[in-house]
């Protein structure tokens, strides 16, 4: 399987690529770019397809690429050399790592989401920073999470920084949209038995002594306004996680993480 060169930046492969840059080009077209050896090495071992590979001359003639391309190209729609030049035309870090892919991005409506007897499910209300937002992402895969359900306004999931936060995460963790008009889905979840806890810093379980059961669902707010009072009024109880008075709150990504933990090793190592 060879690789079809590119040397100009009017082709349409390369247009399209840095088309992607834009949110409103990766929401219309449904993908988004992901770059760096780790990356795409990891999604070498999985089942999500790339549409485009581009691989730079550089990158092409360094020791042990040879392996992974060969791998990465099985995968790949279309696969592309292209001059250094180009690649850093389409990469979105300061320094380009050489190679990079297009891949096709899918978020559900939240009517498509599920409860089951072992649904743990992450509601993000309008979070708006990318580092965070992958971050989560990564957690949730980390420890089982179900789904993560993001209300809007809130940033693109598919930004680059978001993508490389997630470490790959956010093409494997099952991602949800929802807006205000979608509260009705969160009540027909809760009829389905699913427990709704909001986070709070002030009242609520501590984490220590959380009622951890499933199916269940924890709402998590934005940044500076926590969560929205449509949300909050909807959580059956709250949870909040023990600290120094001195400090007022956690960054969302720590809190979150904090409580995947919880309640993984309730649902998964209490039962070892």
């Amino acid at each position: 399987m060879a690789l079809k060169e590119i040397t100009s930046r009017q082709n349409h492969f390369i247009k399209y690529a840095a088309s992607l840059k834009e949110r409103k080009n990766r929401d219309i077209e449904h993908s988004c770019i992901v770059e760096g050896r780790n990356l795409l090495k990891d999604m070498a071992g999985s089942d999500i397809s790339l549409r485009f590979l581009f691989v730079s001359r550089s990158f092409y003639g360094k020791e042990g690429a040879g392996t992974l391309l060969e791998r990465l190209m099985q995968k790949a729609g279309r696969s592309f050399l292209i001059e250094d030049r180009l690649m850093e035309h389409l990469s979105t870090t300061e320094s380009s790592p050489g190679i990079l892919a297009v891949v096709e991005t899918k978020a559900m409506g939240i009517e498509e989401a599920e409860v089951s007897k072992e649904s743990f499910y992450l509601i993000l209300d309008r979070l708006q920073d990318p580092g965070n937002l992958g971050t989560i992402f990564r957690t949730a895969s980390a420890f089982g999470v179900t789904g993560v359900i993001l209300f809007t306004p809130h940033v693109d999931p598919y930004n680059p920084k978001t993508v490389r936060a997630s470490s790959g995460a956010i093409f494997t963790v099952p991602l949800y949209s929802a807006g205000n008009a979608d509260i009705p889905c969160i009540k027909e979840m809760k009829s389905k038995g699913m427990a709704l806890f909001s986070t709070s810093s002030k009242g609520g379980h501590l984490l220590p002594e959380w009622p951890c059961t499933t199916p269940m669902a924890v709402i998590l707010g934005n940044e500076s306004r926590g969560i929205s009072p449509e949300l909050r009024q909807l959580a059956d109880k709250e949870i909040r996680v023990p600290m120094k008075p001195a400090v007022e709150s956690l960054n969302v990504s720590i809190t979150a993480a904090l409580i995947c933990y919880r309640s993984y090793e309730l649902r998964f190592l209490a039962k070892r």
